[in-house]
């Protein structure tokens, strides 16, 4: 398995771009970061002062983004309003090298937005624009002709239904229909609903398990419930197969009752599941689209899922990114971001023992002080400067990217944790992670920046220094 993969993948990343197309409900999703120093004087409530808002794309949207990072010309179809946040969302799809004639500005429509207001540690809060909408016949039918037209290129087309009103029963069948006239598959990647007939005809539909349930009426309790579920799935759809995502557990094959296979997950490390249904989605079609077989279509969306829920909300995948895991996969669970960092060591009781610098050349002696860090009895966090990072301080990029830097280091037997930062220095991370030792080399006794000295003194913990040879 892991030969063909890694050849598949090889040959994605210098292949030339083939054309998917997303038809479904399109969003802006924005983050605003901050921190919380007090409650508020009006309401028990914390205030939150924002140091940093950002922009992703969501919904089908993100589905087009994923598809963009993995070598694929992405062709979104949909509606969407003429406000704000349509020209944001335009804003961040031609930043990502998405083409967006596809999409249909219609001034009655209110764009859907979902606003998150989060800490480094936890989401507060979410706010929702996301009215329903309802199609008119004249923009249904515009819809249903740009899908006939660009679909004459394409390799595969996905419907990605979020239920807000843009996927009808005549876009789906317009969808099914020029795909098979094309010979292409077509992804259905459901919304919340009973009425699976509305997505006859194509060559796949991906529930998850609340989906799947939901649709079916069948509570999935094992392989027996979940095959039973994907019974009457496949009856109301007629689809070729099923690809039942069942979290922790994986995905299930099921093309018929003699012939279905259970792919279990490649990682135990969750820390947030948005946008791994989008990533599953967006690898079935690009595999789709090369015609490999749905096994290994769903053995490869597995994996691209395994890397999406480390990350914090959306956040796109690459094909070097997937191929690194295969290869490194036991030492790839070591690379976390700060909030699924955080959550692992929640779990611990012993203390953390932290390291930091740039990691830029792999020396003998560096080699040698990374062994010694054993010898503190915890666990071993090391925090690298990013590629960012390195660049704002010293003006150069790195001989290592940040990737290479946290693959060579994480075959180090004595680290534990590997996390990248952006900032110039480490006085937040050693307020946020509390380390019980820092540890330095010999060399940097007269050189700790006085921000990262009054951390440690705030947190209580002591500075250990080791020779560097």
């Amino acid at each position: 398995m892991h030969s063909s993969v890694i050849s598949y993948i090889q040959q994605k990343i210098i292949s030339s771009p083939k054309k998917i197309l997303i038809l479904g409900d399109m969003m802006l999703d924005t983050y605003s970061w901050g921190n919380v120093s007090r409650i508020s004087p009006e309401a028990p409530i914390p205030v939150i002062a924002i140091e940093k808002d950002e922009e992703r794309l969501g919904g089908s949207a993100n589905v087009a983004n994923n598809l963009a990072h993995l070598n694929v010309q992405a062709y979104p179809i949909s509606i969407i309003g003429q406000d704000a946040n349509a020209q944001a969302l335009i804003r961040q799809l031609k930043k990502a090298n998405i083409n967006t004639d596809g999409l249909i500005a219609d001034p009655t429509m209110e764009t859907i937005c979902k606003q998150r207001v989060l800490t480094r540690s936890q989401q507060l809060l979410r706010i929702d624009r996301d009215s329903r909408y309802v199609l008119t016949k004249e923009l249904e039918l515009a819809l249903c002709k740009k899908i006939e037209q660009e679909a004459k290129d394409a390799a595969a087309i996905i419907i990605s239904d979020y239920q807000f009103g843009m996927i009808t029963h005549n876009i789906v069948q317009t969808a099914t229909t020029v795909a098979k006239s094309s010979n292409i598959p077509c992804i259905c990647d459901p919304g919340r609903t009973t009425h699976y007939a509305k997505y006859k005809g194509v060559t796949t539909i991906k529930p998850n398990r609340t989906e799947a349930q939901h649709a079916s009426g069948c509570e999935i309790t094992n392989i027996e419930t979940a095959i039973e579920a994907c019974q009457i799935i496949q009856t109301m759809c007629e689809a070729e197969f099923i690809s039942l995502s069942l979290d922790k557990e994986g995905i299930l094959y099921y093309k018929n009752k003699d012939e279905y296979q259970l792919l279990p997950t490649h990682t135990h490390n969750i820390f947030d599941v948005t946008g791994a249904g989008d990533m599953v989605t967006s690898i079935i079609a690009c595999c789709l689209g090369d015609k490999q077989s749905p096994v290994f279509t769903l053995q490869l969306a597995n994996i691209a899922a395994s890397l999406e829920v480390l990350q914090f909300g959306v956040a796109p995948i690459e094909w070097h990114e997937i191929d690194n895991f295969v290869k490194y996969e036991h030492n790839y669970s070591k690379l976390s971001s700060l909030p699924a960092l955080k959550a692992t060591l929640a779990k611990s009781s012993s203390p953390i023992i932290f390291v930091n610098g740039y990691f830029d050349t792999i020396t003998t002696s560096l080699l040698l002080f990374l062994q010694k860090l054993r010898s503190f009895k915890g666990i071993v966090v090391l925090a690298i400067n990013s590629d960012k990072s390195f660049q704002n301080i010293t003006g150069h990029k790195p001989l290592l990217s940040e990737e290479q830097r946290k693959l060579l280091l994480s075959s180090v037997n004595s680290i534990d944790h590997i996390i990248a930062f952006d900032e110039k220095h480490v006085d937040s991370l050693i307020l946020e992670l509390k380390p019980s030792i820092i540890v330095k080399g010999e060399n940097a006794k007269d050189s700790i920046p006085q921000v990262e000295l009054d951390a440690i003194t705030k947190v209580g913990a002591t500075i250990e220094f080791l020779p560097m040879h």
